[in-house]
């Protein structure tokens, strides 16, 4: 999840920072092969990188908040987790209360339609509600769901052949 919230040039910013790489090298030996010679190349002077350098400290403490953050978005993980296991221990109980076909048709169905917008997590839950979805991406997915009946069918010959 994180990977994909980090643009590439964030990464590379706090990579150089925390190795004391690049545009906070220390000494001339202190560049990545891989920038070094795109720092040549594009003829990038001292003064400039002086001037990268001031945004040192500033650049330490968004790296310590991203950092935080991350800590944070571990805990809350942990406490999803935790709630989810309750709601697999009520699985356990249907056990109890459906027979096994009854159980795995149910299952086998859930799976078969994991990809409806009604079982997304996003639909689901209103504090993941992407509003910037496309018209394109939900006719993408209402089209994916005009094949269910056929998937329901071969599911209602399986059980009953």
């Amino acid at each position: 999840m994180v990977e994909v919230c980090l643009p590439i040039q964030t990464k590379y910013l706090i990579y150089s920072l925390e190795k004391d790489k690049d545009f906070f090298a220390q000494q001339s030996d202190d560049y990545t092969d891989w920038m070094k010679d795109v720092f040549k190349k594009t003829q990038i002077k001292p003064e400039q990188i002086v001037k990268v350098k001031k945004m040192k400290s500033k650049l330490q403490s968004v790296r310590n908040t991203i950092s935080d953050c991350i800590q944070n978005i571990k805990v809350q993980l942990k406490m999803i987790q935790g709630e989810a296991n309750k709601v697999d221990q009520m699985w356990e109980q249907l056990k109890e209360c459906l027979t096994p076909i009854q159980l795995g048709t149910c299952l086998l169905t859930m799976k078969q339609n994991a990809f409806r917008l009604e079982l997304q997590t996003s639909s689901i839950f209103l504090q993941l509600k992407n509003s910037q979805m496309s018209d394109e991406d939900e006719n993408m997915i209402k089209s994916n769901q005009t094949s269910v009946p056929k998937n329901r069918k071969l599911v209602k010959t399986s059980i009953q052949g």
